[in-house]
């Protein structure tokens, strides 16, 4: 089980670099002059366009899973959660950078731990060592998205790749 241990590892590297390039590539869209609301259905229906022949060709020959009722409520839920997520991204990153939006990510999870707590589905006992790992993972999260947000590092890149750049301001040399 360790030797695998990697593939896990190397995954969540590449789903952090997707959504690094992911920021930069909104930004630079919605920069060039793209319309937020297109370029949220253009990308929903390129996802579609993909994933549905694949859900299709996998699930071929087997009976529909589920009624009406419930493919009306999936339909929704895509609709508000994923487009209106979508879009209010990019919304925010036309007045913000690619940076600032990677470093508010790891708040997400603080976020969500908190509107649990405040809507009672999740409980922290502070007594208890899962309510001490619960409140640790959230401090965690919160230095995290401080340091991300307030240190201020050397250029790995250059000037040529800094936020102002993105944001269409000239950097001074």
């Amino acid at each position: 089980m360790a030797a695998d241990a990697w593939k896990a590892h190397a995954a969540l590297l590449l789903v952090q670099l997707n959504y690094g390039a992911y920021h930069v590539i909104v930004k630079l869209a919605v920069t060039g002059g793209i319309n937020q609301l297109v370029f949220c259905v253009l990308r929903d229906v390129v996802a579609l366009t993909i994933l549905g022949p694949l859900a299709y060709v996998k699930d071929k020959g087997k009976p529909p899973s589920f009624i009406r009722l419930l493919s009306v409520l999936i339909f929704f839920l895509g609709l508000t959660g994923i487009l209106g997520n979508q879009l209010l991204f990019t919304l925010g990153l036309n007045f913000t950078s690619p940076a600032y939006a990677a470093a508010l990510q790891p708040a997400i999870p603080v976020f969500t731990f908190l509107l649990a707590l405040a809507f009672g589905t999740e409980n922290a006992n502070w007594q208890r060592i899962d309510g001490k790992a619960k409140i640790l993972g959230v401090l965690v999260c919160v230095a995290g998205v401080l340091i991300m947000a307030l240190y201020k590092g050397p250029a790995l890149l250059g000037d040529d790749f800094s936020d102002l750049n993105l944001q269409g301001i000239a950097v001074a040399a």
